[in-house]
């Protein structure tokens, strides 16, 4: 009996049933949300903490322009782009259209991340610019 489930399981039936595409978008989208959990877990424990207990102003200006969340969004959207197109058929042009929007979509939050990493990096030489470095203020001419 069980032979026989495992066999119908693993031979393709023709097309696919839209409760199986349904059950297909049930787990990319299960998955996703496993990683994003495991990557918001690594992140915000370990690499937050870390930066914390070295350096509080790095972690604040990280913190505030929340390049750790947006972080962790990068990794449900690369693992929604890799299984998404699995979900239609090869010679669908819906798997052309998932494939790049997947690549838009990371693109997009990519950049997202790199600027607001920046602004967080702008932020802290401003804080360091505007302490006071000299013991005399220079005359103005």
């Amino acid at each position: 009996m069980l032979e026989n489930l495992l066999e119908q399981l693993t031979q393709p039936t023709g097309s696919p049933t839209p409760l199986d595409r349904l059950v297909g978008v049930g787990i990319v989208v299960g998955i996703s949300l496993l990683g994003y959990l495991i990557a918001r877990l690594l992140i915000f424990r370990y690499f937050a903490r870390i930066a914390e207990s070295k350096a509080p102003a790095w972690h604040h200006a990280f913190q505030e322009r929340k390049v750790y969340r947006l972080t962790a969004y990068l990794v449900p959207v690369i693992i929604a782009g890799t299984l998404a197109p699995w979900l239609v058929p090869a010679s669908s042009g819906a798997r052309t259209v998932l494939a790049v929007s997947a690549w838009i979509a990371s693109i997009v939050l990519t950049t997202w991340i790199i600027n607001n990493t920046l602004n967080a990096l702008l932020d802290l030489s401003l804080i360091h610019i505007s302490e006071p470095t000299r013991r005399t203020i220079p005359s103005r001419m």
